[in-house]
């Protein structure tokens, strides 16, 4: 409902317009992923912008006796407005995750979870989601212009205020029915959690972008 409602009121921006608007495409590169974009710009301040990323990149965050595989979400669609300030932007908007980041470990040799030892062999593969919200706010500064005429290039430094992250786990092995297991495995959750906070909270961004506009 939201991202229907941005994108009829960016709608209503562009129309009274539209003879004078000029339209600009592009793909970039980022923490908002390899993507493209398409800008139309209103007047000679304000541009809708929106795009569509993919994340490609994953990494390894080690948690008490577990290397976990950090997947992040892969799909980071947006959509926004720039406002010109001669040699700067400012822009703000929203980002949608589209699926949650993902977590998978695989315990070798004896670890501890929760105060308790277990093997490898007993716990499993450990895997876990973590939910960002299906929309979250966005602020930008920026430096050239993503919707001018022609070649160009453009950069965007700013940050996405995700929510507080809701991690889900579950563990594979044959041991996980048991009931001492899963509070024990609770706390591990958490120590993830707390891990994974540090990085979640706050999505930063750093977009680089070449466009061509007509």
């Amino acid at each position: 409902m939201m991202r229907k409602a941005l994108i009829t009121g960016a709608l209503f921006l562009v129309l009274p317009v539209a003879s004078s608007a000029q339209v600009a495409v592009g793909a970039r590169v980022g923490t908002l992923g390899v993507g493209a974009e398409a800008s139309f710009r209103v007047n000679s301040r304000i541009a809708i912008r929106g795009g569509y990323g993919i994340v490609p990149y994953e990494f390894d965050q080690e948690v008490g006796d577990v290397q976990y595989n950090v997947e992040p979400t892969s799909k980071l669609p947006n959509i926004g407005v720039d406002l010109s300030l001669g040699m700067i932007r400012l822009g703000g908007g929203l980002m949608f995750f589209q699926d949650s980041t993902k977590l998978t470990g695989v315990p070798t040799g004896t670890v501890t979870f929760g105060g308790t030892q277990y093997t490898g062999a007993q716990i499993g593969t450990v895997r876990g989601s973590l939910d960002h919200g299906s929309a979250v706010p966005y602020g930008i500064i920026g430096f050239g212009n993503p919707s001018g005429t022609g070649f160009g290039m453009f950069l965007d430094l700013g940050a996405a205020f995700t929510k507080k992250p809701d991690l889900q786990v579950t563990a594979s092995g044959p041991i996980s029915s048991s009931a001492a297991f899963r509070t024990d495995l609770e706390e591990e959750r958490q120590d993830i959690q707390d891990k994974l906070d540090k990085y979640f909270k706050v999505w930063p961004i750093v977009s680089l972008g070449f466009r061509f506009g007509f």
